[in-house]
Parts: C-alpha cells; sequence; structure tokens
C-alpha cells in the first residue's frame, strides 16, 4: 500500500495543534516534555522563515493586511526600546514567538494553498471526525462513571469537564475548531451527528463563553443553511444581540461587580497605562502576556500586583486572562486601532467569502466570533490555539 508522506505530515501537524495544550502531560521524560511545551513556538518560527522567503507572493497576495501588522509590529518595537521594562531578549520573544504567532500561520497557509494545488481539509477530515468521536466518548464515560480524567469546579447543575486538557477552556477551543471546521465540510449534510458530539462535549465544559459561541454557532448555521435565511446582516445583528444576552452576566461578573476582580484589574491599569505611555504604549512582554508573567513585568511591581492573589510572581493564574489589555497597554491607542483596522480586513473578506461560499463564509465568520468572545477572557489572538484557528482560517478563505 502506498504511503502518503505529505498527507500524514498535514494530519500530524493538524493533531499536534489541536492538542497543543496537552501535549507535555503525555510524558514525564523532561526532555521531551520542554519540546512539547514549545512546539507551538517551533512551528512558528519555520511558518515565519517560509513567510519570509515567500515575501514576494505575500506582497501580491495580502498587501492590505501586511502594511496594517508591519505598523502594529513596528510600533510594538518602537515603544520597547523607548521605555525599555523588559530586556530586549523578552520583547523578541514576546514579537516573534507570540504576538505574531496567529499572523503567520495565517500568511504560511495562503502562501501554501496559492503554490500546491491541494485540498488540505479533505485530507484532515476523517482525522476531525475520528478525535470528535473519541472525546465524545470519554465525555460520557466521565459524565457517568468513575472519570478518567480529574474534572474541574462545579458550575450551574455539575463539575465541568476538561478530559485530558490542562483546564476546560483548552478543551472548549478544541471542540470550538472540531464544529467550526466539520460544518464547513458537512456539504452533504452528513456530518450533523459529528458537529452535534463536538456542540455536547464543549457545553459540558460549562463555560459562560464557550455555551455563548455554541449557542449563537448553531444559531446562525440554522438560519442561514436549514432555514435557506440570506438576510445576512440581521442574522448577524440577531446573532450579535444573542451572544450579549447569553454572556452578560458572566461578563458584568469579570469586570463591573463589587468584588476582587484580576480582570478589572488588567483592564483598569492597562487603559491608565495607554493614557500615561501616550500614543505607543509600553512595549513587548510587558503587560498581560505570558512574557510578561515569565520575566515578571517591572510594571506589575509599580501596580503593586505581588500583594494580588493570582497575580503575584509565584502565583500568576490570572495575569493572562484576558486580552484587550494587552493591546491596551502594550501598544497604545496607534496600535488598538492598527489592530482593530486588522480585524476589520478579516471581517471585510469573510462577509466577501460568505456571499460567494456560504459554507466557508460561516466558518471564517464563526472562527472570528470565538476568537472575540473569548478575547475578554483570555488571551485570545495570542493563545496557542490561535495559530490552528487562523490556519483554517485561511484554509476556508483559499479553498474552492
Amino acid at each position: 500500500m502506498k504511503i502518503n508522506i505529505k498527507n500524514i505530515k498535514i494530519i500530524l501537524l493538524f493533531l499536534v495543534l489541536l492538542f497543543i495544550m496537552c501535549l507535555d502531560s503525555l510524558t514525564n521524560i523532561q526532555y521531551i516534555q520542554f519540546f512539547f511545551k514549545h512546539v507551538d513556538e517551533l512551528i512558528t518560527i519555520i511558518f515565519t522563515l517560509y513567510v519570509m522567503i515567500n515575501y514576494k507572493t505575500l506582497l501580491k497576495l495580502k498587501l492590505k493586511l501586511i502594511i496594517p501588522w508591519i505598523l502594529f509590529m513596528l510600533i510594538g518595537f518602537i515603544s520597547t526600546v523607548i521605555n525599555m521594562y523588559q530586556p530586549i531578549s523578552a520583547a523578541l520573544i514576546d514579537a516573534f514567538l507570540l504576538v505574531q504567532r496567529f499572523m503567520v500561520g495565517y500568511l504560511a497557509v495562503i502562501i501554501y494553498l496559492n503554490k500546491k494545488n491541494i485540498n488540505i481539509s479533505d485530507i484532515i477530515v476523517k482525522s476531525a471526525k475520528i478525535v470528535t468521536v473519541i472525546l465524545f466518548i470519554i465525555a460520557i464515560h466521565d459524565i457517568i462513571f468513575t472519570p478518567i480524567f480529574p474534572k474541574s469546579n462545579f458550575r450551574y447543575f455539575t463539575y465541568s469537564l476538561q478530559l485530558m486538557f490542562p483546564h476546560p477552556t483548552y478543551l472548549a477551543s478544541a471542540e470550538a475548531i472540531l464544529l467550526i471546521f466539520l460544518g464547513y465540510k458537512n456539504e452533504k449534510n452528513n456530518n450533523y451527528i459529528y458537529m452535534l458530539m463536538a456542540t455536547f462535549v464543549g457545553i459540558m465544559t460549562l463555560r459562560g463563553k464557550a455555551i455563548g459561541f455554541f449557542v449563537l454557532y448553531w444559531f446562525i448555521y440554522l438560519l442561514i443553511f436549514v432555514f435557506k435565511n440570506k438576510h445576512y446582516l440581521h442574522i448577524f445583528i440577531l446573532g450579535g444581540i444573542l451572544c450579549l444576552f447569553l454572556v452578560q452576566n458572566q461578563f458584568q461578573e469579570y469586570f463591573f461587580e463589587d468584588r476582587y476582580s484580576p480582570r478589572a484589574i488588567l483592564l483598569k491599569d492597562s487603559f491608565e497605562l495607554m493614557m500615561k505611555h501616550f500614543p505607543i504604549g509600553t512595549g513587548f512582554g510587558t503587560f498581560g502576556s505570558s512574557i510578561a508573567v515569565n520575566y515578571y513585568s517591572p510594571l506589575y511591581i509599580l501596580l503593586g500586583y505581588p500583594s494580588n492573589w493570582g497575580m503575584s510572581q509565584s502565583y500568576s493564574a490570572f495575569l493572562t486572562d484576558s486580552f484587550w489589555p494587552t493591546i491596551f497597554a502594550q501598544f497604545g491607542i496607534i496600535g488598538l486601532i492598527t489592530f482593530l483596522v486588522i480585524i476589520l480586513y478579516f471581517l471585510k473578506i469573510t462577509i466577501k467569502q460568505i456571499k460567494q461560499n456560504q459554507l466557508s463564509g460561516v466558518a471564517m465568520l464563526m472562527t472570528l466570533a470565538y476568537i472575540l468572545i473569548t478575547s475578554f477572557a483570555e488571551s485570545s489572538f495570542f493563545n496557542p490555539v490561535s495559530l490552528l484557528m487562523f490556519m483554517l482560517f485561511a484554509i476556508y478563505e483559499e479553498e474552492k
């Protein structure tokens, strides 16, 4: 039997990135754990080199995206050099391995698909279905019987699932990726059972943002593909209202209740830093990112975070619990505007794609929806999960 090495590599890459947040738990061997913890950064480096080598192709295809992105990164470097809150090594790691991760993943796939006559989604769809079934079976087992994997905290009516992932939110992200992808491949209406499996497991993480996304997904999917509604603007407005209704309680809990809230503290302080360091912010690796934690930012000390639970150097679990504070603080008002331009670019091509191909357009839209919904409660665009999400976004955009 002939083995297609290229296909195996693509499937392996898909699976590695889908389970990127739990690979290091597969072994106790220190060196292998270290490799698994940094495999996404290695992939980012490879993709960056690939994008740089093919810059001419990229300039022809994505000039309108490249210009604001270069400006965004340039703002980060200028503010880094001016303020020098962090060593240059920390700033470079933040810039090239974390901040630009989602973008180089997207651009690398765009270049690859324009150079190669290949349909990546056909290669990985069977693997996506198998993974969906396995996760569903494990979830059912852990709900009914003695669980194989530890459960998370008690919410609503039961303990939330996280399976082999270190936190329920990462399981929710994996299921969101699977749902969006299988919906994209549902042209023959034969993937509904897998989509429902992914939805069930995702909802059983009992994260408010995840529940909001899965309800929003099915609301938009059913209106467009089952009820054949083509009034897209009305659908998007109603979908947005529904999403706000579903997450309003959790949003209020995060930012507006009169109690200790690290997310509210990060948001308030990041806005003040944006004003204080007007107009270009504090620089790479200084606020809200994992690098700002690993190289415990001097700004955190100035702000008194060492005395805050979950925000100290010894226990920093809440310091990366949001995305927009990183944009506000590190890149300032100009960086914020530039990043919003980048998001609008993605929205523009998404709306254009919906009019040409509903399956791919909706997949692109829901990828952006998930990233934006979670941006208020996790690192979102700069999260390792975003690498696979935006690689798939490029596939949805480019495949015919």
